[in-house]
């Protein structure tokens, strides 16, 4: 009984004290964790990036090409060589990407890496079409039944596979025109000051086709 008196006493005795362990064990396991979530944050500011390879007319990529991304804003040493399409993992920032591949342009673009996953589209164009030896030429086009309004009708021009864009404004007849545009497929998209009114596909073969946008048409 007496005996069972003292162990009763002493589990009184070590109860605060196990309270006390435990708590600072719990503490300790929290500062653990908050030490342990700036490598989460690091390990995160990683993207995958899908390299995309097309040549003219979004046709089959070369054969064999090579392309480069170097390190622009805060990482002037990066420098990573790839020579197939797929998934490259790239550190947060931004980036010089140049491709070459024989009978093609040289390629060169800008990436910005600032999310976990993105798309990145490598356009090769060719040096000598076969049909042509003329590679950019002017791009004439008109926009059809306008509607009545007041503001600035105009256009923009954005290739779909290359880094190609342009700007031109809709005179009094409906008609614009940029120069040195590359042969390709592009979107145009028909602007009313800063209110797009329509978008269209377009492509431009050596035919020198007239990128026409008719409003009316849905």
């Amino acid at each position: 009984m007496t005996v069972s008196v003292f162990q009763s006493r002493h589990n009184c005795t070590l109860q605060p004290l196990l309270t006390r362990v435990l708590l600072v064990a719990a503490a300790g396991c929290i500062c653990f964790a908050s030490a342990a979530q700036p490598e989460t944050s690091k390990a995160a500011k990683h993207g995958i990036v899908n390299v995309l390879v097309y040549s003219t007319y979004a046709q089959q990529p070369p054969r064999r090409f090579e392309i480069e991304i170097m390190g622009e804003a805060g990482k002037p040493q990066f420098r990573k060589v790839v020579r197939s399409a797929g998934e490259v993992e790239l550190p947060y920032g931004t980036y010089i990407v140049r491709g070459r591949a024989g009978l093609h342009h040289p390629f060169e673009r800008r990436l910005v890496v600032q999310s976990p996953k993105l798309l990145f589209l490598v356009g090769f164009s060719f040096v000598d079409q076969g049909e042509s030896s003329i590679y950019q030429t002017p791009l004439s086009g008109r926009v059809q039944n306008s509607p009545a309004g007041k503001g600035r009708l105009w256009v923009r021009v954005l290739s779909v596979f290359e880094p190609f864009s342009g700007e031109a404004e809709v005179d009094a007849n409906g008609r614009f025109e940029l120069d040195a545009v590359p042969y390709g497929d592009y979107m145009v998209l028909v602007f009313r000051d800063f209110t797009v009114l329509k978008i269209q596909r377009f492509t431009k073969t050596v035919r020198e086709e007239e990128a026409v946008v008719d409003l009316a048409e849905k």
